[in-house]
């Protein structure tokens, strides 16, 4: 018996609102049994009411779970769609910065990076003298990378790429809105 009060010790003092409510629904189905009950006659007033009020505890502590794991799943779903929908914000501002950028260019910028789009990012090679002065797109070396090279008859060439990201921008940008800045230019 010294058991049995620890354990209900344990349960009104972590489970208070479960134990109770059990409790409560152990007396009222005991109150609401015939007295000629099979079950009740086999175990006791005692032991009928602490069954049901268990099965009364073990419901409401089902319901519960049940409920916080619902509740948790409705909030991840939740911020995992506001999260997509912060992603495409993102991901439209990018795009929208990047036509703004491109705009800004002049034709021949513009020319020498659809250039890149028509050989899919394959090395571009314009030779150098030492009077070369690299402008505009291809003396952004965050966007454009470069290595001067010396050919089989000694003269200095530059080899242009794309860098990997702008150019995945800029391809994923051609393929779904046609094109790579705000205005959609003749082929």
């Amino acid at each position: 018996m010294e058991a049995f009060g620890k354990v209900l010790e344990v349960l009104f003092e972590k489970r208070l609102i479960p134990t109770m409510a059990g409790l409560v629904i152990g007396v009222t189905v005991y109150v609401l049994t015939p007295d000629q009950t099979i079950l009740l006659e086999k175990l006791g007033r005692n032991w009928y009411i602490l069954f049901f009020a268990a099965v009364g505890f073990l419901g409401i502590t089902l319901i519960h779970y049940l409920y916080s794991k619902i509740s948790e799943k409705m909030v991840s779903v939740s911020n995992k769609r506001y999260n997509r929908e912060m992603d495409k914000k993102r991901e439209r501002e990018d795009l929208q910065e990047m036509w703004d950028f491109i705009d800004s260019l002049s034709l021949e910028d513009r020319e020498f990076i659809k250039t890149f789009l028509k050989n899919n990012n394959a090395p571009i090679v314009e030779y150098k003298n030492y009077a070369s002065y690299y402008y505009g797109i291809r003396d952004n070396t965050d966007l454009v990378k470069r290595r001067d090279i010396t050919d089989t008859d000694g003269y200095i060439k530059t080899q242009f790429v794309l860098s990997d990201r702008f150019y995945k921008d800029l391809k994923n940008s051609m393929e779904n809105y046609g094109r790579i800045g705000n205005f959609v230019e003749e082929k």
